[in-house]
């Protein structure tokens, strides 16, 4: 998951996959914008088959939190 899920990331917020750690987040990448986070959101829910409510939206704040929710949901 995890390669997959760095390309979706760093497609959504236009950086590249390698630019993305276990330490970005919203408050460490400029690019990583509330727009950004939509279309991570979507590009997620699309890759993966699944529906995220919106506290799980909120919730993904950081790689290790995203792979957390998707994991819960697959």
């Amino acid at each position: 998951m995890d390669n997959k899920l760095r390309a979706i990331l760093a497609q959504a917020i236009d950086v590249e996959a390698h630019e993305l750690t276990d330490e970005s987040s919203p408050d460490t990448m400029p690019e990583w914008d509330s727009f950004a986070h939509l279309n991570m959101v979507a590009s997620i829910e699309k890759e993966y088959g699944i529906s995220l409510t919106l506290d799980e939206v909120i919730e993904m704040q950081s790689l290790p939190k995203i792979k957390e929710v998707i994991a819960r949901k697959l």
